[in-house]
């Protein structure tokens, strides 16, 4: 792989309201310690409680990344939907939150805590761009 190649992480947003699942390609050159914090809390996440017009997430170990190669075919990918179902992010990845500030949450906050900040693909939202700018 060449070196300057960006590498991706895979984030899967499963949205109750509109009955869809959205993939995310996350950078994950440069949000090494983000994307590894974002694991942590999706696989601490007790999604069974959450009702209603929500959205529950999993995410692939970071430790399986994907080639920018490999994200590029995939896109190609073109589902029957009225969405894209297939994104790639990139930028920074900034939550506003530390790890400390989180952790005595039980599984249940934790998963109504991801729903409120990334529900409808809102993840985006926290990758910034090199001026600090949302990527998307």
């Amino acid at each position: 792989m060449n070196p300057l190649e960006m590498e991706y992480c895979v984030f899967v947003e499963h949205n109750q309201k509109e009955r869809e699942s959205f993939v995310f390609y996350l950078q994950y050159t440069g949000n090494e310690k983000e994307l590894n914090l974002l694991y942590r809390l999706v696989s601490k996440a007790d999604n069974g409680n959450l009702v209603g017009d929500v959205a529950y997430f999993e995410m692939a170990d970071p430790a399986i990344r994907i080639s920018q190669a490999a994200v590029d075919e995939h896109k190609r990918i073109i589902l029957g939907t009225y969405s894209q179902t297939i994104q790639v992010v990139n930028g920074k990845l900034r939550f506003g939150f530390r790890e400390d500030e989180i952790s005595d949450l039980d599984g249940y906050d934790i998963a109504r805590v991801l729903d409120r900040m990334f529900f409808h693909c809102q993840i985006k939202e926290y990758f910034k761009s090199p001026e600090n700018k949302p990527t998307n």
